[in-house]
């Protein structure tokens, strides 16, 4: 995420949007290409590119995530800390270990915004 922290990153989108920012909105501000952000803040959520093809199959494999646990309906999928885990590549391919984005961070905390009763 560069040297803006995750949290000033939610601070910063939730004064732009007016609310609260999703797991996504984050991802999307984080590792979207400079036209996709522009479009994808205009309301605008389709054919978005990615900074790198693992931000791209992130995003994919959580959505199709949220569509197995939630279904097919967007209205119905909400931030999911398992969904995200259980989705995620980690890293050199394995099967346990640092998740894709959240290394040793709380998880909790990147996806929800809320500590985990680990962390807190």
């Amino acid at each position: 995420m560069g040297c803006i922290g995750f949290d000033q990153h939610c601070r910063n989108l939730e004064k732009f949007m007016g609310k609260p920012p999703t797991h996504y909105d984050v991802l999307m501000k984080t590792h979207g290409t400079p036209e996709s952000k522009k479009i994808y803040f205009e309301g605008n959520h389709e054919n978005l590119e990615y900074c790198s093809q693992t931000a791209k199959e992130a995003h994919e494999t959580y959505l199709q995530g949220l569509v197995n646990k939630y279904g097919e309906d967007p209205a119905n999928h909400k931030d999911d800390v398992d969904v995200w885990d259980e989705s995620q590549p980690r890293r050199k391919g394995k099967k346990k270990g640092a998740t894709y984005r959240v290394g040793a961070s709380d998880i909790h905390f990147l996806v929800l915004r809320t500590p985990s009763s680990q962390s807190a």
